[in-house]
C-alpha cells in the first residue's frame, strides 16, 4: 500500500505509523530506511489529533513545522500529507502519509486516493486482527476442531486435539 501511495501521490516516501505516547514507528515503509521517530518530531501526530487529513505544502513556511529538525536537516522534508487511520470504534492509532523534498501541492483526486490508501490500511489490520482471534480461539479449544474450505473441502487449519485424535 505505501508503494502504490508513492506512486498514485508521485512522492518519493509513504509510511504507514502507528503513535503512541512516545513514539511513531512504521510498520512499512517506501523510500525511507528510518523505522520509528520521538513523537515530539511527527508530523503525523498532529493529522492524527485533528482527526483529519493534514497537507502542509512547505513545511518552511509552516509555523508547526518550520524548526522541527526533519525540515531544518536531513532529510529537509517540505512537503507532508497524511490521512489518520481511524479504526472502526473511531479510534485514530496513525496515518498513512507521503512526503517529499521539495514543496508542492496537493490536488483533490490525490487526496482521495490517500483517504481510501488510508481506509485499505484500517481494513488489512482488522482483518489480520479477525484471522489473529479464530486462530486463537481454534488453537485454544480442547474439543478438535478442523477448519476446511467451503469450496473444495481442503484442510485450512486443525487444533492440537484433532491432530492428536484424528
Amino acid at each position: 500500500i505505501t508503494s502504490l501511495a508513492s506512486k498514485a501521490c508521485d512522492a518519493p516516501t509513504a509510511l504507514i505509523t502507528l503513535i503512541d505516547e512516545e513514539r511513531q514507528w512504521f510498520k512499512s515503509c517506501f523510500g525511507f530506511e528510518t523505522r520509528e521517530t520521538d513523537v515530539g518530531l511527527s508530523f503525523c501526530v498532529h493529522a492524527v489529533h485533528q482527526g483529519k487529513m493534514l497537507v502542509v505544502e512547505d513545511a518552511t513556511a509552516d509555523p508547526r513545522f518550520q524548526d522541527n529538525p526533519l525540515v531544518t536537516e536531513p532529510p529537509h522534508v517540505r512537503f507532508y500529507a497524511g490521512a489518520p487511520l481511524r479504526t472502526p470504534d473511531g479510534v485514530h492509532i496513525g496515518t498513512l502519509c507521503i512526503f517529499d523534498y521539495e514543496a508542492r501541492t496537493f490536488d483533490a483526486a490525490q487526496r482521495e486516493v490517500l483517504e481510501q490508501l488510508a481506509e485499505m490500511v484500517v481494513d488489512r489490520f482488522e482483518h489480520r486482527s479477525a484471522e489473529a482471534q479464530a486462530e486463537q480461539l481454534i488453537d485454544e479449544n480442547p474439543q478438535p476442531m478442523i477448519v476446511y474450505a467451503r469450496d473444495d473441502g481442503t484442510v485450512l487449519d486443525a487444533n492440537r486435539a484433532a491432530q492428536e485424535q484424528y
